[in-house]
Parts: structure tokens; sequence; C-alpha cells
């Protein structure tokens, strides 16, 4: 674990009266260059969309490939293949996700959050800069050398919050 550590600074009292104009500007100036950066997204697909992966001592599996659908599941927008699907600890499985060409201007992040035994973390994949509609990341898996578990990865979609809400056809016949 990585931790930042406190610093503290003590003053005397009287010098800190002045400081807090400073302190104020300084923070005012911040907030107003705030807005124009931040990007507050959403989740564009189905929480379901999970791939779990088995590490257990012997040989490498084969890929495991599923499709990811949109948020009611009724839609297939993309697929994730992780490779291998199988593996002893120490093995390093690429996961490649794929967002069909219908639905990549919408997606800014993808996202796997990794569930398992060993407790939760979640890992921001990279974005192909050439179509933005692959992206990919690599685990290794950790532990001790003989363990045997199930992670499960989520895949996560995300779309900018402001985007226009999507109607499926499915969804609009209903």
């Amino acid at each position: 674990m990585i931790s930042a550590g406190a610093r503290t600074r003590h003053l005397a009292h009287a010098s800190i009266a002045p400081r807090l104009g400073l302190v104020a500007c300084v923070l005012a100036a911040l907030a107003a260059c705030k807005g124009e950066d931040e990007i507050v997204v959403r989740p564009f697909n189905n929480e379901g969309d999970t791939i779990s992966i088995e590490v257990a001592p012997g040989d490498l599996g084969d890929p495991l490939t599923v499709d990811l659908t949109s948020n009611t599941g009724a839609v297939v927008i993309g697929s994730a293949t992780v490779d291998p699907g199988r593996g002893p600890v120490g093995t390093n499985h690429l996961l490649i996700v794929e967002v069909f060409d219908d639905w990549q201007e919408r997606i800014e992040l993808a996202t796997i959050t990794s569930d398992g035994q060993r407790g939760s973390e979640e890992y921001t994949m990279r974005q192909d800069a050439a179509d933005p509609g692959f992206f990919d990341l690599t685990l290794t898996s950790l532990g001790l050398a003989d363990e045997t578990r199930t992670d499960t990865w989520t895949i996560t979609l995300w779309e900018p919050s402001d985007a226009p809400e999507v109607v499926f056809e499915d969804e609009a016949t209903q």
C-alpha cells in the first residue's frame, strides 16, 4: 500500500491572518478553473458484464470471450476477451475490450473491477489511439504458488453524464 504521509506545518497565530486572504484567492482561482477540465461519466453497459478467471496450478487455459451489453442487457454493444482464461499465480492475463462501431463514440473510459478472495481492485484500461473502441489491460495474478481461486472481472464502459440517453429499438417498442 502506498501512503502519501501527512504533512503538518505549525504557524504562529499572528502569521495566519495575512495568509487567509491569499488562501481564499487561490481557492477561488482553482474553483473557477475546475469546470472545463472535469468530465463526469456514468456507466453505459450492463453491470452484469463479467468474466471469471481461474487462478490455479497447471496449464494455461484457453481465451475466454463474453458479450458486452447495453445497460438493460438487450443489445450487444461489444465484447471482452481475456487470454489466457486460466493460469497459475504469476500469469499475465491480457484483457481486450472491443466496443462496436455504433457505440464507440459514446465511450470515454473503460474500467475493470477484479473481485476475489484477495479483495477488490479497480483498474483503468488503456484506450487505443487509432481505434477509440479498442481498450486493453494486462493483469498479473498474484498469490501463493499453490493457490487456487476464481477472480471475477467486471467490465464497465463509461459515457459522459451529459450525453443524451439512448433508447434502444427493443425498449422503444415495449
